[in-house]
């Protein structure tokens, strides 16, 4: 041992040796986060129970300001991308497709396709999955959209 190694600092312990623990207390202690149990702690449907005995949902976290911004920065700006259709051949834009205006301009009769890629975006950021019900209409009664 040197005069230098006075200087240095000790060796870190070992990571593995400290199991990860959540805000849950003892119920929620996981060696790793490939472990099922951690897995099924974070996509916990009615919320997680913190050390203090409360749960939060995402009712109640998107009431912090805090939640709700991030979520609302993500969305809107994940929703400003360009989202087209392309053809497969050409790598044009297909806007003979039947779903282009739908899905570029007016996807339903209350929102225009940035409202709804943010609503599907904060959907999927705050529940895990965005879906979106295809309904079908008769030819007779489609309204044609013009931009």
């Amino acid at each position: 041992m040197g005069l230098l190694n006075l200087f240095r600092r000790g060796e870190p312990e070992a990571a593995a040796s400290v199991p990860v623990r959540a805000m849950a207390g003892e119920a929620a202690t996981f060696t790793s986060f490939d472990d099922p149990d951690f897995m099924e702690f974070v996509r916990g449907g009615a919320g997680a129970v913190t050390e203090a005995g409360a749960v939060i949902s995402v009712k109640s976290a998107m009431k912090n300001t805090t939640v709700l911004r991030c979520v609302s920065l993500i969305s809107r700006s994940i929703g400003m991308l360009p989202f087209h259709i392309r053809d497969r051949e050409t790598k044009e834009k297909a806007t003979d497709h039947p779903l282009f205006a739908l899905i570029y301009r007016k996807p339903n009769a209350w929102q225009n396709a940035l409202q709804f890629r943010v609503m599907m975006q904060q959907n999927a950021l705050t529940h895990g999955d965005a879906f979106a019900l295809i309904v079908l209409v008769c030819p007779e009664r489609v309204v044609r959209i013009r931009s």
